[in-house]
């Protein structure tokens, strides 16, 4: 592989108008505008770069039409049956209770709360949704991140709940926290 290439270079230098030079040695090369006869090759340069810019477009157009945008939420409902037999009921990814506004929202990339304990189904809510928000907002979440990343701190029984909400009930931060004060509220009510 060595002697190949050595030998590539050597017929490169062979093939070069000027002799090898040392670096204190001033070069005498023709001008490559002599050498294509003063041709002003800009045009045609930038046409063929126009021209592979467009096909490389063309391309990623038919790739996104095939398989979607390149980074969009990938789920169940993206990638749906061709033959529209989707079922959303059978869809697994993501609560059913969420509209599908808040299933399509991404958590950042940094997205890391920290110091949350489960909620249980035992302790106050509101005061649990006070202690929820406070991590949730330090590691830039907003509302909707604070409605996404809900199910991630909830005990089986509290999920449980939730699976029974309507579907597409919860549609925003705050419909989720009225429903889940009501139903905690009312059953420490009934517990005492």
């Amino acid at each position: 592989m060595r002697k190949q290439y050595s030998d590539y270079r050597a017929q490169s230098s062979f093939n070069r108008s000027v002799c090898p030079h040392r670096r204190d040695e001033e070069v005498d090369q023709p001008d490559l505008h002599t050498r294509l006869d003063r041709r002003n090759l800009r045009p045609r340069i930038n046409n063929r770069h126009r021209e592979r810019d467009a096909a490389e477009q063309e391309c990623r157009r038919r790739y996104d039409e095939e398989y979607g945008v390149a980074g969009a939420n990938r789920n169940n409902r993206d990638h749906q049956p061709r033959d529209n037999e989707y079922d959303p009921v059978n869809d697994l990814d993501g609560f059913s209770t969420f509209s599908d506004r808040l299933r399509a929202i991404q958590w950042p990339a940094t997205f890391k709360p920290v110091g949350i304990e489960k909620f249980d189904g035992d302790s106050d809510p509101k005061t649990w949704l006070r202690t929820y928000s406070i991590p949730v907002r330090a590691a830039n979440g907003n509302n909707d991140i604070m409605a996404v990343y809900f199910p991630v701190m909830m005990s089986r029984q509290a999920l449980n709940w939730m699976e029974a909400l309507p579907a597409g009930s919860v549609n925003s931060w705050q419909d989720l926290c009225t429903a889940f004060v009501q139903y905690y509220q009312v059953l420490g009510i009934l517990a005492s």
